[in-house]
Parts: structure tokens; C-alpha cells; sequence
């Protein structure tokens, strides 16, 4: 069986526009953040006449239709994974999670949703310590 390399594995670490990796990733944490908020605007707009599993199959449908030149482009990849078990246990777990954020949304107030989902930030960076069992320095913990 051949290996296809990761297409971002190519050893090629420069983020969008020559930016730093982990500039290019904080603008998309920001950028994530803006849309996200967006979606629960939404949702609450929409949240009395579409149920939440409606919700999460057309996010999902259009999500797929604007990934598909990215999907296309490594198709390659993408149709031999690595970790069958654990992507399927990934998008489970992301679908119970999103249908449980936009619930929360319909029930409590906007700014109470968003305020328990800041603290995501928080939860994951200590589940990234014990979990994965990255180092997580003292710059990091303030920043959350």
C-alpha cells in the first residue's frame, strides 16, 4: 500500500500571505470567532421555526460545497485515512457538540452562551496539558 504524504506535512510552514504560522493562525482563530458568532445570531434569529438538526445539515451541506476545491485538490489524501476510528469519533462528537452550542443558544441568554463557550479556550488548553501532554507555559495560561 502506498503512503500519500500529508499536503501539509511538505515541510512548507509559511501560513496565508507569507504570514508566520502562528499569526496566520490567530487571525483564523479571530476570523472562526466572527463566524461562529455570526452562526449563533443566526441560529437565534431562526431558532423558533427550523429545528437544530435542520440547522446542522445545511451548515454542514454548505460547509462541504465550499470545501470542495480543497477536497478535490487532496483527494488523494483524503481517501486513504489514517485513523479511520478516531475521525469518526471526531465528527461524532462535533455533531453532538454543535447541536448541543446551538441548543444552549435557545434556551439561555446570547451573552451567557458565549460566555460558557469563552471558556472553551481555557478547558481545552488544560485538556491539551493533561491529555496530549503538551507544555503549556506560563505565557499561555495568562492568555487565557
Amino acid at each position: 500500500m502506498t503512503v500519500v504524504p500529508n499536503p501539509s506535512e511538505n515541510g512548507d510552514r509559511r501560513g496565508f500571505a507569507g504570514l508566520s504560522p502562528n499569526l496566520a493562525a490567530s487571525g483564523l482563530m479571530i476570523l472562526s470567532f466572527f463566524v461562529f458568532s455570526m452562526m449563533a445570531v443566526f441560529m437565534r434569529e431562526v431558532g423558533d421555526t427550523i429545528h437544530v438538526i435542520q440547522v446542522i445539515l445545511i451548515r454542514q451541506s454548505v460547509a462541504m460545497l465550499l470545501m470542495t476545491p480543497w477536497f478535490w485538490r487532496d483527494r488523494a489524501f483524503i481517501l486513504r485515512p489514517r485513523g479511520f476510528r478516531l475521525h469518526v469519533t471526531r465528527g461524532f462528537l462535533a455533531v453532538i457538540a454543535m447541536a448541543c452550542g446551538l441548543t444552549s443558544i435557545l434556551h439561555i441568554s446570547f451573552a451567557d452562551a458565549t460566555a460558557i463557550q469563552m471558556s472553551e479556550v481555557l478547558i481545552a488548553t488544560a485538556l491539551a496539558a493533561i491529555v496530549l501532554k503538551e507544555h503549556v507555559g506560563w505565557r499561555r495560561w495568562t492568555a487565557t
